[in-house]
């Protein structure tokens, strides 16, 4: 689905460190689309909100989401400053995850007490219509998805920069001595 992304690729989750490790040349990818015109978003969880440690407590994982948020924060960390590029966090309640490129979207629907992982995903297209999917009720499959990424994306998050990252991590190192 990135790897076909010519338009636009976002990233709207609290950590899903398993991109990174599934993909070790996501970055690289990443960039490659951006160098190509593609304009690329990633928002991940900010580890301090309240809305992330609630989710914390929800998983009984203790403060494992927290960490994988920075560490989530650490893998986007050479794309930074990237044209075409914004890396982000926000602090706000996610019920899905959601990874859209151009026209396709995988939904990651939360569900309380369970990490995301062990959660559905539902792989979204639009196909040969504005919206995407087909029209369920009032509303549009994927319709309500699509602009929950971009109120996210847009209204709630907040740019991070290397030295927020240089920052983040030297206040880590002082916590662990």
């Amino acid at each position: 689905m990135i790897t076909q992304a010519r338009e636009r690729i976002d990233v709207l989750v609290y950590a899903a460190v398993f991109l990174h490790e599934a993909y070790p040349r996501l970055n690289h990818l990443l960039h490659e689309r951006a160098a190509e015109g593609c304009a690329v978003r990633v928002a991940v969880g900010d580890a301090e909100s309240e809305n992330v440690q609630a989710r914390g407590q929800e998983e009984r994982f203790g403060h494992g989401i927290e960490s994988r948020c920075r560490l989530a924060l650490m893998h986007y960390s050479s794309l930074i400053g990237t044209p075409n590029i914004e890396v982000r966090t926000h602090g706000t309640t996610l019920y899905n995850s959601l990874y859209r490129a151009d026209d396709q979207i995988l939904v990651n629907a939360h569900v309380w007490g369970v990490n995301a992982y062990g959660a559905p995903v539902w792989h979204l297209r639009r196909k040969g219509s504005p919206l995407l999917a087909r029209a369920v009720g009032s509303a549009t499959l994927g319709s309500h998805h699509g602009a929950s990424l971009e109120d996210h994306v847009q209204a709630l998050d907040r740019p991070r920069s290397r030295r927020y990252l240089a920052t983040m991590t030297d206040n880590r190192k002082g916590n662990a001595a």
